[in-house]
């Protein structure tokens, strides 16, 4: 009799969680009803101000707005600008441009209003094209009578009205199929994260609770990132891949050892190059796929991150790392996750992590010294700054095992027979890495730190990690202290200056602070440092920093205290970074590229090209068959 209550409890939590899944369902089918639309503003302004958007939806949904700043940055004054303006799934009927600008400082060249599947585009002259996209086809045409019109009421505000529902909604099938899958997920993660506590966990059920939910965040957040990789890449080369993939010397000439050896700029790509011509070979070099593939290596990032956390602290120890994970996986990092070439970040970092798994192990096994030297030569093939890497946590071993010999910590065998492996094996690995490196890679002018410009680049990338999008000098020291203060406080003290778990966690920083600094002094001259590339370095500082606290402190509230103070620190931070506007507008940057590429191959090309290529790329990536260029010239074109 005693169980019966238990029994009905547990039904009763499996009909609210079914009802709670059905009714999740329900909701997504009556909101996906429309599409988000995407407003693209070609436009020059002799003043910077704020525009809006004022939009009417159908459905009884009401008007709404939405804004964008015209000349952002210094120096945009009178140059042709790209604005990106995201539109809810409302069901548009209508919408109205104010660019709050008085008339004669304000021109657009060019409007497009698009979703996934139709866009219409208006000039300069308000002459209207429509393109559809079906089954990775693209077809063009002057704009019917049943497209939407564009006006200038006042001379200066543009409207948009006369918007037709056909390209703008979703399929019925399509929404039945989203309702399912969003209500069967609901039920899975319903199901996983209430399941019964073990017996011997009662005590701690809260603790054990707010651990599954700290890893169900993560989870979310990675298939939300997936989603957005999937939603806005673009199957097309883009800046750097032209050079790396289309020149003379290039994948036209199949896998030569030149080639998948040749530095672009100051890097060996080796993996990269692998992946393109595989990807070539296999299924056309598509971009997207590349995509894909390279946001599984980044999760392989997250996932050496987890089992680095279970070598510092153990694995049953500091539940709640995951949660210092969720900053990872902002928007912030756009960039890397829609640009196909990127994968050298990804690669690097993961190789990173796993070479220090296997450093500082108490018995210093050959294999341990071998495992360490592979994942170093394959961070070294995998981009730059995997040499920093290399160099960085050579020293900090060098000096651990120096250190551990003369205090008899570490066996002197053991301990020669681990530093000879790894600096023979990765010292040779590193002569042959810089073998032509002065001659293949662009003598671009140095920042050093003796110069203002360097410490101006540095504090910013590091607060960039962070999250911090302005450009200020303080947040970047704040952030350099929360980082460097635990395992200076570790080293000071004397019981835990030589253990293993403090070398591991400031090998980590230093490692990527020494990345830091080695961006600054090869781009301080050229880009702005809150580049969003540079954030996959930045906030990886986040979790080891996280660590070094947790070993800092010790047993009790403090620990809990200095912790969460951090965590709401980082969030604090990170607040405004969850936009997709990044995303949006590389995505319409790739576009753009797209409409030259199409251009030319149909003969009506105007000179334009994808920056960083000449015809004759596009030329070779025809001849290669790649499968962006597929079905250019024959009717309906191609590409997504």
């Amino acid at each position: 009799m005693l169980e019966k209550p238990a029994i009905g409890k547990s039904w009763i939590v499996k009909l609210l969680l079914l009802l709670l899944s059905v009714s999740a369902g329900v909701f997504v089918f009556s909101t996906s009803a429309c599409k988000r639309a995407t407003l693209n503003i070609d436009a020059t302004s002799l003043e910077k101000a704020t525009g809006t958007v004022f939009f009417e939806g159908g459905s009884n949904r009401g008007s709404s707005s939405r804004t964008f700043e015209i000349n952002e940055y210094p120096g945009d004054q009178g140059l042709k600008k790209l604005y990106v303006i995201e539109l809810p799934a409302v069901g548009l009927k209508s919408l109205r441009i104010v660019p709050g600008i008085p008339g004669g400082a304000w021109g657009v060249e060019r409007i497009v209003l698009a979703s996934d599947t139709v866009s219409y585009s208006w000039d300069e002259q308000g002459i209207c094209t429509q393109q559809i996209t079906a089954h990775g086809g693209r077809t063009k045409k002057v704009c019917d009578d049943g497209a939407p019109t564009l006006s200038s009421p006042d001379g200066l505000s543009i409207a948009i009205s006369a918007l037709p529902a056909a390209g703008f909604t979703n399929a019925l099938e399509t929404r039945i199929v989203m309702s399912m899958v969003f209500a069967f997920g609901t039920f899975l993660v319903g199901a996983w994260l209430l399941r019964p506590v073990d017996e011997e966990m009662r005590s701690a059920v809260f603790h054990r609770y707010a651990v599954r939910i700290a890893w169900l965040a993560v989870a979310l957040f990675f298939v939300f990132q997936l989603h957005l990789v999937v939603r806005y890449s673009v199957d097309v080369p883009t800046l750097d891949e032209w050079v790396a993939y289309f020149k003379q010397d290039g994948l036209i000439k199949g896998l030569t050892w030149r080639w998948l050896f040749g530095f672009q700029n100051e890097h060996q790509i080796v993996l990269t190059k692998l992946m393109a011509w595989l990807n070539l070979k296999l299924f056309g070099l598509s971009f997207v796929l590349q995509n894909l593939v390279n946001f599984f290596i980044f999760g392989g990032v997250l996932a050496a991150l987890v089992a680095f956390k279970n070598r510092v602290t153990g694995r049953e120890a500091f539940a709640l790392f995951p949660l210092f994970m969720l900053f990872l996986l902002s928007p912030i990092n756009y960039e890397n996750h829609l640009w196909a070439y990127q994968s050298q970040f990804h690669l690097a970092l993961l190789f990173s992590v796993l070479m220090l798994r296997h450093a500082y192990r108490g018995e210093l096994a050959l294999k341990s010294a071998a495992a360490f030297s592979l994942y170093a030569v394959l961070a070294m093939y995998s981009f730059s700054a995997g040499v920093i890497f290399v160099a960085s946590y050579l020293l900090c071993v060098t000096v651990y095992v120096t250190a551990g010999i003369r205090g008899k910590r570490i066996g002197s065998r053991n301990g020669w027979r681990f530093l000879l492996t790894v600096c023979g094996l990765c010292g040779a690995a590193l002569f042959l890495w810089s073998l032509g490196y002065g001659t293949h890679a662009d003598p671009h002018p140095r920042v050093f730190p003796d110069d203002i410009r360097f410490w101006d680049f540095f504090l910013n990338i590091v607060s960039f990690g962070f999250g911090f999008e302005s450009m200020h000098l303080l947040p970047g020291v704040v952030c350099l202290m929360l980082t460097l203060l635990p395992p200076a406080l570790l080293l000071f003290r004397k019981d835990t200056r030589w253990q293993p778990s403090t070398w591991l966690v400031l090998s980590a920083v230093l490692g990527i602070l020494a990345v830091l600094a080695a961006i600054s002094v090869g781009r301080a001259w050229v880009y702005p440092p809150k580049t969003s590339r540079y954030a996959e370095i930045g906030f990886m500082l986040i979790p080891y920093s996280a660590l070094g606290w947790w070993l800092v402190m010790k047993e009790g509230t403090r620990r809990a205290a200095v912790l969460s103070l951090f965590w709401l620190f980082c969030c604090m931070a990170y607040f405004n970074d969850w936009s997709t506007k990044g995303h949006a507008l590389f995505r319409q940057f790739n576009l753009y590229n797209l409409e030259y590429i199409e251009a030319y191959y149909a003969g009506a090309g105007n000179g334009t090209y994808p920056e960083n290529s000449v015809p004759e790329d596009l030329d070779r990536a025809q001849k290669l068959g790649v499968r962006f260029t597929r079905h250019f010239g024959t009717p309906g074109g191609s590409g997504r």
